[in-house]
């Protein structure tokens, strides 16, 4: 791993936890809806000493081919996957969350997959445990939402 992909990896990182800490200090109505929606839901942390990282992001295209109904389905606490897809016509570098069912339920953001992608493929870093941090399926949100929220907790481990 060079530099220079380890410093974007925790540029990545601190972005999540900048999105946390505004959360504590700008109120409600601060956010648009299907901007960045629940920034307390974001975070981002990198443990020196065990060269650990733990990332909380949303999942990107919620609302594409008959994702919504399958998060419906979905719980905080389920466990997913992340599977590489490199045959992504919009991003090569892109991670697709599955449910342990196989259920694809979304992507990774593309910054943050354009960060880690490259140290996956090398083999420089694994994915430890993943599983769903929040949930709120289309049905429970307002009657204006287009799209699911969900977010994901990640635990990745610097080799």
């Amino acid at each position: 791993m060079t530099q220079e992909q380890k410093e974007r990896l925790l540029r990545e990182t601190e972005k999540l936890h900048n999105r946390h800490l505004l959360s504590e200090t700008a109120g409600k109505d601060y956010y648009e809806p299907g901007m960045m929606e629940y920034p307390e839901q974001y975070d981002g942390y990198y443990d020196e000493t065990s060269n650990e990282l733990i990332l909380y992001f949303d999942l990107q295209g919620t609302r594409y081919e008959g994702r919504s109904e399958r998060i419906e389905k979905v719980k905080t606490g389920d466990r997913v996957i992340l599977k590489r897809d490199v045959t992504n016509v919009f991003d090569q570098n892109s991670f697709l969350i599955m449910t342990e069912k196989g259920w694809d339920i979304g992507y990774m953001p593309s910054e943050l997959s354009a960060a880690l992608a490259p140290l996956y493929d090398a083999e420089e870093l694994c994915f430890d445990a993943s599983c769903i941090s929040y949930v709120e399926p289309i049905s429970v949100r307002s009657r204006y939402a287009e799209q699911a929220i969900v977010f994901v907790k990640l635990k990745v481990q610097i080799l």
